[in-house]
C-alpha cells in the first residue's frame, strides 16, 4: 500500500518498508490503511495525509497553505468546493483511522501543555511536577 507524508512515500510492500519517491507520485492509493501504515506518522504526516484523500477528489482548498502544497502536484486538479459525495467507503474509513490518530496526538500535545504550564507555575514542587512529566512520556528515557 502506498501513502503519501509530504515528500516521502512509504510502501508497506516494497521490500525495504519504506521508499523516498518523486513528490508527483504522492497519490494516496485506494486501500485501506491500517495501524502499522499510521504508527510512525507524525501529526503533520497525518495531516497531509488525511488531505490527501481530498485533494484526490479534486477538492478545492480554503486555506493557502494546503493550496499551495497541492498544487505543486500534476495529479491535484481542485475543481470542487466539496467532494464528500465523491469519498468511497474506503476513503471514509480511512478518514476515520487518520482522524483517530489525529486526535491521540491532540490529547497528548493537550497533557504536554498541561504539564509545562505546571512546571513553569510551580514553586517549591517543580521536581516533583518534572518527574510526574517523566512518567508521563517515554522520551525521556
Amino acid at each position: 500500500m502506498i501513502i503519501s507524508c509530504g515528500d516521502q512515500v512509504n510502501d508497506s510492500n516494497s521490500e525495504s518498508g519504506n521508499r523516498k519517491t518523486d513528490q508527483s507520485d504522492t497519490k494516496i492509493e485506494d486501500n485501506l490503511l491500517t495501524n502499522e501504515d499510521l504508527d510512525s506518522l507524525n501529526s503533520v504526516d497525518l495531516l497531509l495525509l488525511r488531505n490527501d484523500i481530498f485533494a484526490k477528489h479534486g477538492y478545492s482548498f480554503k486555506t493557502k497553505p494546503l493550496r499551495d502544497y497541492y498544487s505543486q502536484f500534476e495529479w491535484y486538479n481542485p475543481e470542487y468546493d466539496n467532494v464528500d459525495s465523491l469519498l468511497t467507503e474506503e476513503d471514509q474509513k480511512n478518514l476515520k483511522l487518520i482522524q483517530e490518530y489525529e486526535e491521540h496526538f491532540k490529547s497528548k500535545e493537550a497533557d504536554f501543555k498541561k504539564l509545562l504550564s505546571q512546571f513553569y507555575q510551580a514553586e517549591d514542587n517543580t521536581f516533583e511536577i518534572f518527574r510526574d512529566f517523566e512518567d508521563n512520556y517515554s522520551f525521556f528515557e
